[in-house]
């Protein structure tokens, strides 16, 4: 081939024409030696790595996998023989190559297409990934959806789309069982408004207190009711969890009214039941005390990575704020309306959750908190209760509202609100008596009492609230980044001086883009801690 192409007899006798040929083979050479290892289109360029297609696909054959391998813009393509290995073929490729989830596009198909010869037809491949991405989006791991519920009420289907949502969000190196809950692959308040958003925007209908069920169990009871949702209003509503509209709704309410755009508050108050209610919900509903320890101090763990990443800067840079915004502003005891204070509420929700783990991680009470929680959850309110009784309240200040001795009652009445779910209404009617009567004494402007009262009603009696299916990402997103928006909202606003409305949305779209962040670099760090695992497959950095 070096020596040129021969068109007749007498081209033999000329003399080679060519110095060089692309031939599109990819070599290197080693101590003098060429070594091929494949042409140009066995390799694709997907998230800067070079990805062996031939390697990949032998991989995938070993483990019993038939697949063709083509590139969809800058993912990479995978059509596979079989209708339900998605989800366990885009795990293997992740766990194998370190690509991300969202890197690769799968596709199935009865039978893979093949020339005369017996070899895959690439064109027709690559023909199949680009009419699926076109006609129903690229099923990629954060984007897979049930686009069609009608038709896709079969529950095999339902269960791997909540296994993919699982392993995403909650960021795990493998694709969680059947038989495993949100609470038991350590789920919080954290993740869990991302996954039930997740769900419900990939057509499932959530059972009640769907986040102690198995997948299969999820899957049985939502995959029925799908049908039904396209026969009625409800194609354009979809219902949201009561905590989840309710922790927008009241991050909403303290950002507006530190800006003074109105005086709605109460809203750090409803934001303190609700995390008591959470802590009930997810670490306590753990089956052993081993694991409800473990998962309360992962919790925290992931509390206090955001909280230090921004208040450490702040204390550095910012000079209006002393050492004890570094949330020891109640054992270091600042006075007065003294900016550290307005971290009261992260402070009191750490001790709180830190109290409670000690307090229910005592063998005896684990005991009866698994036997009787609204019996647990009554005497720590009652306690609370007391607490706040004997404490010396000052007249007006934070000391007033904020310190942990005067809201640990609100905290104690979301572990009360988890644990009578499902009780005899009395439980509810009771509580509802002590909850207003407290509340009464304990507010003093008629504002706060109405906001705090109406949240813990809807808690108590609205389990969910049906909201326009438009504006649930942008509630999701906002009740996700809850904390995030607490975090930053108080060095944003400011920059906007009278311009309240602004600093309200500025501050609250920073407060996402922060969250955002912090997800990004803690789903870095455990990409890069399942790379690091990766031995099996080689895949070459550019």
């Amino acid at each position: 081939v070096m020596m040129g192409y021969a068109s007749c007899s007498s081209d033999l006798a000329r003399p080679a024409e060519l110095n060089e040929l692309r031939t599109g083979d990819l070599g290197r050479i080693v101590d003098g030696f060429l070594l091929l290892f494949g042409r140009r289109q066995d390799f694709l360029k997907v998230c800067g790595l070079r990805v062996d297609i031939a390697n990949v696909q032998d991989g995938l054959a070993s483990r019993g996998w038939c697949t063709a391998i083509a590139a969809v813009g800058d993912q990479l393509g995978v059509v596979v023989e079989g209708r339900y290995v998605a989800a366990r073929l885009r795990q293997a490729i992740t766990e194998h190559t370190g690509l991300p989830p969202v890197a690769t596009v799968v596709r199935t198909c009865e039978r893979l297409p093949r020339t005369n010869s017996g070899k895959i037809d690439q064109v027709a491949v690559e023909a199949i990934l680009c009419e699926a991405d076109t006609a129903h989006g690229r099923e990629s791991g954060l984007g897979a959806q049930l686009e069609h519920p009608g038709h896709e009420s079969d529950p095999k289907k339902c269960v791997e789309f909540v296994q993919e949502v699982y392993r995403d969000v909650l960021q795990l190196d493998h694709l969680p069982r059947i038989s495993e809950s949100f609470v038991s692959l350590h789920g919080d308040s954290l993740s869990y408004v991302a996954t039930s958003t997740r769900l419900q925007q990939g057509g499932l209908i959530l059972p009640t207190g769907w986040q102690q069920l198995s997948i299969g169990e999820i899957a049985e009871s939502a995959a029925p009711m799908l049908e039904a949702r396209e026969r009625s209003w409800r194609r354009y509503f979809a219902p949201v969890e009561n905590t989840v509209a309710l922790r927008a709704v009241g991050i909403f309410l303290v950002v507006g009214s530190h800006i003074d755009i109105f005086e709605l508050v109460g809203g750090a108050h409803l934001l303190l039941v609700i995390a008591g209610l959470n802590l009930a919900a997810f670490q306590l509903a753990q089956p052993e005390q081993s694991l409800f320890v473990s998962s309360v101090w992962r919790s925290v763990g992931r509390l206090l990575l955001p909280i230090t990443l921004w208040l450490i800067p702040v204390w550095l840079i910012a000079t209006e704020y002393g050492p004890s915004v570094l949330l020891v502003n109640n054992l270091v005891g600042s006075h007065g309306d003294s900016p550290e204070w307005r971290y009261w509420f992260l402070e009191a929700v750490l001790l709180f959750i830190i109290l409670t783990a000690l307090i229910i991680g005592i063998p005896r009470v684990w005991r009866e908190w698994q036997s009787r929680p609204e019996f647990v959850s009554l005497a720590l309110l009652g306690a609370s209760l007391g607490w706040l009784l004997l404490v010396d309240r000052p007249v007006d200040g934070p000391g007033e509202l904020f310190t942990p001795a005067v809201t640990a009652w609100m905290f104690a009445l979301g572990l009360m609100l988890a644990a009578i779910r499902g009780k005899h209404t009395a439980w509810k009617w009771t509580l509802a008596v002590v909850v207003a009567t407290v509340s009464v004494i304990y507010f003093g402007d008629s504002v706060r009492l109405l906001v705090f009262l109406i949240g813990v009603g809807m808690l108590m009696w609205v389990p969910r609230i049906h909201l326009p299916r438009f504006a649930i990402p942008s509630i999701a997103a906002v009740a996700t980044a809850s904390l995030g928006i607490y975090l930053v909202h108080f060095q944003v606003y400011p920059l906007f001086g009278a311009w309240g409305w602004v600093g309200l949305v500025v501050s609250i779209l920073a407060g996402i883009a922060y969250w955002t962040a912090i997800n990004r670099l803690t789903g870095f760090v455990a990409q890069s801690a399942r790379h690091a695992r990766s031995r099996q497959w080689r895949v070459d950095g550019a």
